[in-house]
């Protein structure tokens, strides 16, 4: 059906209002809603809640919706198709895009605006706050995604080690002393002159650290009027005075969700901010920089900052250091901490993630340098797995971690099998990381914040039938604030359900 005379010039002069304004606020929208609505026209807004949802809304009434609109069944689903699926706040391909998806994203359809006897656009239901709309062509029907066997199923070849040069020495500042018997050499290396043997506990400046041609950490010692080189391994760092004393923390209180790079330029940062707040999220974790890429995310954060900070949500980088050569590593986050978009923005904190070279010896290295340059007050968040997982066994990171960082986060994902998993389970599971955590480190109330599952292991893209369900993340939020935590975040935005953004949405922290 054609629409009116009128409500194509009400249309055009939405549109003419949206071009006219750089970046209209969310007050906006429901201005030009009402004006819609006025017009007889009207359409959801992204703001919206869904209708089951009582409270404030800015949905218009059935009556008043496109021409062609006819509501669909309450759990209807569809599944964003290859080739590029786009949310708009209204159905046109000149409206403004809320976010792009992932494919094979589910989507509650709320209704569908016909042409022809034909669905052209779905309403659709974004993450459990927002609404928006969708091309039809855009979606697959009820056509679930196939799972696939995860990675380590896959058995990908394991990367050829490339040989690194030793790193040239950097300066430090600070003081430290040794944990344990170790040599002092005339150089950052084993095969260095040794001029003495060192005790246990031995203390004296610092004035550079470097590492070899392994990516072992060593450190220049100054003992009186002569400087040599100590193994990482045998010696730390002192921590600046203040360091982890609990300040920093409270802004990891709350809920929280993580952006990985892939999804993070997909999508609106205003309202990807207005759903944070909506779902009433405290900060989010955004993927910025690795070692192999550097800082990436410059554009990123020049976007969402000033988004995020306005809406009163913190924002932590999400690194991911190689330790291959921590001395580059190093250099790189301390980039990043300092980092100032254009409207004078800066990261509220930096979450490193090492998953790849887990070895103790570059972890506290890395870590001691990094805390000693940005000082005691810069939240740093420690990403770790929980102590009972296999590499937490091996490689006890958390421990290293602890004193030096102001939160350590275990990555708690329960769902590594072909099936459901209780809410008892997930809740054993997660109290069993926040208690074991707190215990290694000798600190009953260390502030923890567990990271939980909100993808597929098995899916498709990440996404598919085996992707934790309500229950799963309800017991996770619960578990999390009953059992001690300072927050909870999940982990991650883009591969969420329906099911689990309502989840995250119903609990108040």
């Amino acid at each position: 059906m054609a629409p009116a005379v009128a409500d194509v010039g009400a249309r055009r002069a939405v549109r003419r209002w949206i071009a006219e304004q750089e970046r209209p606020p969310a007050w906006a929208i429901g201005v030009m809603v009402l004006a819609l609505a006025a017009a007889g026209v009207g359409f959801a807004p992204s703001f919206a809640r869904p209708a089951a949802q009582a409270g404030t809304t800015l949905s218009a009434e059935a009556g008043s919706r496109p021409p062609g609109y006819r509501p669909l069944a309450g759990d209807t689903v569809g599944y964003a198709r290859r080739g590029g699926a786009f949310v708009r706040v209204a159905p046109s391909a000149e409206a403004e895009l809320i976010s792009q998806l992932f494919y094979d994203t589910p989507l509650p359809l709320l209704g569908a605006l016909d042409e022809d006897g034909e669905p052209r656009w779905y309403e659709v239901e974004l993450w459990g706050v927002l609404h928006g709309w969708i091309r039809a062509a855009e979606v697959a029907v009820e056509a679930e995604p196939e799972p696939v066997p995860p990675p380590w199923e896959r058995q990908p070849p394991a990367p050829t080690p490339t040989p690194r040069p030793a790193a040239t020495p950097m300066p430090l500042q600070t003081v430290g002393h040794t944990v344990r018997e170790a040599r002092w050499r005339s150089g950052p290396s084993v095969d260095a002159p040794l001029r003495a043997e060192l005790p246990s506990g031995q203390a004296g400046a610092v004035t550079a650290w470097t590492t070899d041609s392994d990516g072992d950490p060593w450190f220049a010692l100054r003992l009186g009027d002569e400087t040599g080189w100590v193994y990482g391994e045998n010696f730390s760092l002192d921590p600046p005075a203040g360091t982890a004393s609990g300040g920093a923390a409270a802004h990891l209180a709350g809920k929280g969700m993580w952006l990985p790079r892939a999804f993070s330029t997909l999508a609106n940062p205003r309202y990807l901010v207005a759903a944070a707040r909506e779902l009433g999220l405290t900060h989010l974790y955004v993927d910025v920089a690795s070692s192999d890429e550097g800082f990436h995310g410059r554009g990123v954060l020049d976007a969402l900052l000033p988004e995020a900070h306005a809406a009163g949500i913190r924002v932590v980088g999400w690194l991911w250091p190689t330790l291959a050569d921590p001395v580059a590593d190093v250099a790189l986050s301390v980039e990043v901490a300092r980092y100032t978009t254009p409207t004078g923005d800066r990261l509220d904190g930096l979450a490193p993630n090492a998953e790849e070279r887990m070895a103790l010896g570059q972890v506290r290295a890395y870590i001691q340098v990094l805390r000693t340059l940005l000082g005691p007050d810069y939240l740093l968040v420690g990403t770790v797995f929980p102590p009972e997982h296999t590499f937490a066994r091996r490689y006890p990171q958390h421990r290293v971690l602890a004193g030096w960082v102001d939160v350590l986060a275990p990555m708690t994902y329960w769902s590594e099998q072909r099936r459901t998993f209780s809410g008892a389970e997930v809740a054993r599971y997660i109290q069993r990381a926040i208690q074991q955590l707190r215990a290694d480190v000798g600190n009953p109330t260390y502030p923890v914040a567990p990271i939980g599952q909100m993808y597929d292991t098995f899916g498709r893209n990440g996404i598919g039938s085996y992707s934790p369900g309500a229950a799963e993340i309800a017991a996770a939020l619960r578990a999390s604030k009953e059992g001690g935590a300072l927050g909870v975040s999940f982990f991650q935005w883009g591969t969420a359900t329906p099911a689990e953004w309502r989840a995250l949405r119903d609990f108040a922290w």
